[in-house]
């Protein structure tokens, strides 16, 4: 009794998959075949989540990082770098000495319209400015953007940091003091251009 039941399964599963391939050939619509696709496959389990995610990425980042220690390097590897090590911390040291001129040049105005012409033009961002805008300061008389851009290059550091790290200068002059000195400089937001 029971090979017979398994045998009517057997044919009404045969019988019901010919008549479902049946249903399609190469006229059915793509989103039909589709959505047969989906039916036969039926819903699926959702994949179980790990009961503590961040425990096992750490357990991972340490295999990493065991795995890569000096200790797992090749004998002839670390002692080649043994071999080395003072020469190379000799080299290090004669390079963090020697000062590279490129650092106390002044940005030039082709490096600067090299720049700009890098920046995509795009909506104004948080602080209202575009790279549009920035480009349009370039062409004043005396560069505005040339000068300021000097001015922190070779004081090393930002005149003012804002916290959402954009730099609050004007290019423009106050009002009171009609003229262009660097030390009168209104505050208003502009985009750093120049990228590392």
């Amino acid at each position: 009794m029971g090979h017979q039941v398994q045998d009517v399964k057997k044919k009404a599963r045969e019988k019901y998959w010919t008549s479902f391939l049946q249903s399609m050939d190469h006229r059915t619509p793509l989103a039909e075949v589709s959505r047969k696709i989906k039916i036969v496959q039926g819903k699926k389990a959702p994949s179980p989540l790990h009961p503590d995610p961040t425990k096992k990425s750490n357990e991972l980042m340490q295999e990493w990082a065991d795995a890569s220690s000096y200790d797992c390097l090749p004998l002839q590897v670390r002692s080649a770098l043994a071999t080395n090590a003072r020469n190379r911390n000799g080299k290090i040291d004669a390079a963090l000495l020697d000062p590279n001129v490129s650092d106390n040049m002044p940005i030039t105005e082709e490096e600067l319209v090299r720049s700009l012409e890098k920046a995509s033009s795009s909506a104004p961002g948080m602080d209202g400015v575009t790279y549009d805008g920035i480009r349009f300061l370039t062409t004043i008389d005396g560069n505005p953007v040339l000068r300021l851009y000097n001015m922190i290059w070779s004081g090393g550091r930002l005149l003012y940091q804002h916290p959402e790290k954009k730099l609050l200068l004007s290019l423009f002059p106050n009002q009171e003091t009609q003229g262009h000195s660097d030390q009168y400089l209104s505050p208003l937001v502009c985009a750093n251009a120049l990228k590392e």
